[in-house]
């Protein structure tokens, strides 16, 4: 970010007039800087999601080393090469993936060595009911998908498209189906088979305050919750926005539509963000070209939500979950020469920054604290930097320790891991 100068400016250029903190790794020397990815996806594996296992499955696994599951975006149309998708889909051909898009999932040890990988299918592998290996890359589906633990169990959720047999949406209906359902998992050796199945997928299609993509789903403790209603946020802003998904009819049949269970129609934390706009702070001005010229400066800062949650029991059970800004909404970055082809452009935005939030722990869960930004440093020979797109995908809490590990996809091309530690989060709120 430094070259783009959004790291020089002062504090009033940020949420809440505070200055854009660069968030170093805490001195864990034993976490690495990336995930046990095979080498030839290194430049196609990327927004990782990252869930603690729980002890359940560590049984069900005969797997007690077995201490975070991660699944990461692979894709043939990444940012590395700096070329645009029109560009890149006449070199499909030369790529293993093909036109197609996967997700991977890893099975990994407290030090994030690699205890088993496979592909995430939408049926559980026949192959394995056969005692035969497993089918090659190119026979298994691709769903992209991030994992988090719900009611104590993992769960996975596609994020903006939901790649399933008989339950894609079209071209037009694909970006606001959501689903989630529970991850299968089976090892043998180091291979891994993980599956969902379609008829426990819950969707969420378009049309309401509780369509979109990057939800972030929450376990209640309330009358409605033990009952099995499903949370989660779906909108920080203009409004923070719970919605809630009624359990399935007992005599079976089709599951209601989500509702909007809480409106937190305050708008505090769209007033930081119009704060931000009038000081006309949403604009980098180097190195930009306007893809729709006719967009207002003040609309070039986007507020969204990551779909990572986690109850804090010293808080009193509070909700801590993380959004982000990227300004330049609807800019081009031009960018240096990558690998000598043509200049570096992003696809949808750029100088992505993240933030802290505190929601309540009982209804409505309203917004308690938000942080300062933050951006996820990478050394540099000229000091500290962050990429311009950096998206953290995955939050997870190391069993028995403060210690929080952040897994961020960067300039959807590759991915890092970060540590840092709750009560340096918590010190950072501020009251909304």
């Amino acid at each position: 970010m430094s070259r783009y100068g959004l790291l020089h400016r002062n504090g009033s250029s940020f949420l809440g007039a505070r200055p854009l903190r660069i968030l170093q790794p805490s001195g864990q020397p034993e976490l690495p800087t990336q995930l046990p990815t095979p080498s030839w996806l290194n430049a196609s594996a990327y927004n990782p999601s990252l869930a603690a296992v729980p002890p359940s499955l560590q049984t069900e696994l005969r797997c007690p080393r077995c201490a975070y599951v991660a699944t990461l975006r692979v894709d043939w149309a990444t940012g590395c090469t700096g070329e645009l998708l029109k560009r890149l889909r006449r070199k499909i051909a030369t790529n293993p993936l093909g036109l197609r898009k996967r997700t991977l999932v890893l099975l990994v040890d407290a030090r994030f060595s690699l205890v088993a990988s496979g592909w995430l299918q939408d049926a559980e592998p026949a192959a394995w009911a056969r005692d035969t290996p497993p089918p090659p890359l190119h026979d298994r589906r691709m769903l992209d998908a991030a994992a988090s633990v719900y009611d104590a169990r993992l769960h996975v959720s596609p994020d903006a498209q939901l790649w399933l047999a008989g339950l894609r949406a079209g071209p037009k209906g694909t970006e606001d189906v959501t689903g989630l359902a529970p991850l299968h998992l089976r090892r043998r050796g180091t291979t891994l088979a993980a599956w969902q199945r379609p008829a426990e997928i819950l969707t969420v299609t378009r049309g309401s305050k509780c369509a979109g993509r990057s939800f972030a789903f929450f376990s209640g403790d309330d009358a409605a919750a033990r009952a099995g209603e499903l949370r989660y946020f779906s909108w920080l802003a203009p409004t923070a926005v719970v919605c809630a998904l009624p359990p399935p009819p007992i005599a079976g049949g089709a599951r209601p539509q989500p509702r909007v269970a809480f409106d937190n129609n305050d708008g505090r934390l769209e007033r930081l963000l119009d704060e931000l706009r009038g000081r006309g702070s949403c604009r980098v001005q180097a190195h930009t070209r306007m893809k729709q010229p006719r967009e207002t400066s003040a609309k070039r800062c986007r507020l969204s939500l990551n779909g990572v949650l986690l109850r804090v029991p010293e808080w009193g059970g509070a909700l801590l979950g993380v959004g982000h800004l990227h300004r330049g909404h609807r800019e081009w970055l031009d960018g240096a020469k990558v690998n000598g082809g043509p200049n570096g452009v992003t696809f949808g935005g750029h100088h992505y920054t993240h933030f802290w939030f505190k929601a309540a722990a009982a209804p409505p869960h309203e917004l308690l604290a938000v942080s300062s930004e933050f951006c996820l440093g990478a050394a540099r020979a000229g000091g500290p930097d962050c990429e311009a797109v950096q998206y953290l995908a995955g939050l997870a809490r190391a069993p028995g320790s403060d210690r929080l590990v952040l897994s961020f996809g960067v300039n959807d091309c590759s991915h890092r891991l970060l540590a840092t530690d709750l009560g340096a989060v918590g010190d950072d709120l501020r009251p909304l």
